[in-house]
């Protein structure tokens, strides 16, 4: 027996609830639910304590605000990402107020809030152009007429598809797609349009 100061969210029958190892009775407390999600360890600079994001719920449809409470120190152990450059992920905690169709363990997609959007003179590419290396980002430059490897310092991501070069790379560069088998340093370069290499 103990004392929870909370609002009633749902009632089970106890018979099913034993069988199906629920509990009878869910209570939330009174600032309502929090979300569990991650931030990408590129993303982290994007987020900090007291930010506000927007969430979906996949079950309702129904979209839902909420402030960022906690950004654990410490990456997830199970949950990474294995693509193109590896990322590890770090638990965030969120407290949603509007909980009004939300239930317990529903699934909903978190997004940054809208309103934090990047400054006009910013330079930024789409993501696919940087590649990882020992936890230091580069891409594949033109220099002079051939491929070169340049390290760049990167900051924000945006939208999940680009990602902020604070330098490194200017506006007037011409960059390769660095997953082709002949972007090595050194190989001449030949000027095409993105829309021809996709």
């Amino acid at each position: 027996m103990c004392n929870f100061d909370g609002v009633v969210k749902s009632v089970g029958d106890p018979d099913e609830c034993i069988v199906n190892n629920e509990p009878y009775i869910v209570i939330g407390g009174d600032g309502g639910y929090t979300v569990r999600s991650y931030i990408s360890e590129l993303k982290l600079p994007d987020f900090s304590i007291g930010d506000s994001v927007t969430m979906m719920s996949y079950e309702n449809g129904m979209e839902y605000t909420g402030k960022i409470t906690e950004i654990s120190d410490m990456p997830a152990e199970d949950y990474r990402n294995y693509g193109y450059p590896p990322q590890t992920y770090y638990p965030i905690t969120i407290s949603v107020d509007n909980t009004d169709g939300l239930s317990q363990d529903a699934w909903l997609e978190v997004s940054m809030d809208s309103s934090k959007s990047h400054s006009s003179d910013a330079l930024y590419i789409e993501m696919p152009f940087v590649m990882s290396e020992n936890g230091n980002y580069y891409v594949m430059k033109d220099v002079d007429g051939k491929l070169q490897k340049c390290y760049v310092k990167t900051g924000k991501i945006m939208w999940g598809s680009q990602i902020e070069i604070k330098s490194g790379v200017t506006m007037e560069d011409k960059l390769a797609f660095p997953y082709l088998k002949n972007a090595v340093e050194g190989t001449k370069t030949v000027d095409k349009s993105r829309y021809d290499m996709y």
